[in-house]
């Protein structure tokens, strides 16, 4: 849920998402300040290490305190990006990446929602 800073009482935008996790796990707020990365770099997310690109974004998110990647974040060049559970009943590998890391994933490696729906995908 979005409202934007004109209507609310302090004029300030406020960005709200349900979650179905514990109502007991700390979810810390977590900043990723702008970097550039050298070639070949890699970056651990919660279960594989994978290629880093050149270049991530600054990003701030929510994230259970265990784990790397974001449960929802925003970041200031175009907006906001959100963990959502889907149910499938196909087999899915022991290891992989989580949910929570495409979010942060997608929202630092991204210029756009666009792109970061590519990101996400790919």
């Amino acid at each position: 849920m979005v409202v934007l800073a004109p209507h609310t009482r302090a004029g300030a935008t406020l960005l709200a998402k349900n979650s179905d996790r514990s109502p007991y796990e700390c979810q810390p707020l977590a900043q990723a300040p702008h970097r550039v990365h050298p070639e070949g770099a890699t970056v651990h997310c919660q279960y594989l290490e994978i290629p880093q690109v050149l270049e991530t974004a600054a990003v701030i998110g929510s994230r259970p305190f265990w784990l790397w990647g974001f449960e929802h974040g925003l970041k200031r060049v175009w907006g906001s990006d959100r963990n959502e559970a889907v149910l499938t009943r196909e087999t899915l590998p022991s290891t992989g990446l989580l949910g929570m890391d495409l979010v942060r994933l997608g929202l630092e490696r991204s210029k756009n929602a666009r792109e970061a729906t590519e990101i996400i995908g790919t």
